[in-house]
C-alpha cells in the first residue's frame, strides 16, 4: 500500500464568455439515405445558447464545413 500526497483535482467547466464565442462541430454519417448527394450531416452546437444547426453535406471536407459554418 502506497501513500501518495496528491491533491484531488476537480473538473471545471470551460468559461463561456459570450454568445457565438465557442462552437462545437462534428460529423454524423447519414444513418439513412436522404439523397444520393448527401452522405454526411454536420452538427454545429453553440455553447452559450445551446443552439443546434444541422447541415447535410455530400463530403466531409474542410472547404464545405467552412462554407456551411459561415452561411
Amino acid at each position: 500500500r502506497s501513500s501518495l500526497n496528491t491533491l484531488s483535482l476537480q473538473l471545471k467547466p470551460l468559461p463561456i464568455l459570450d454568445l457565438c464565442y465557442c462552437w462545437s462541430l462534428d460529423f454524423v454519417e447519414s444513418l439513412a439515405i436522404i439523397s444520393y448527394r448527401t452522405k454526411y450531416i454536420l452538427v454545429m452546437v453553440e455553447h452559450c445558447s445551446k443552439w443546434i444547426e444541422f447541415v447535410a453535406l455530400p463530403q466531409n471536407s474542410s472547404k464545405l464545413v467552412a462554407m456551411a459554418f459561415l452561411d
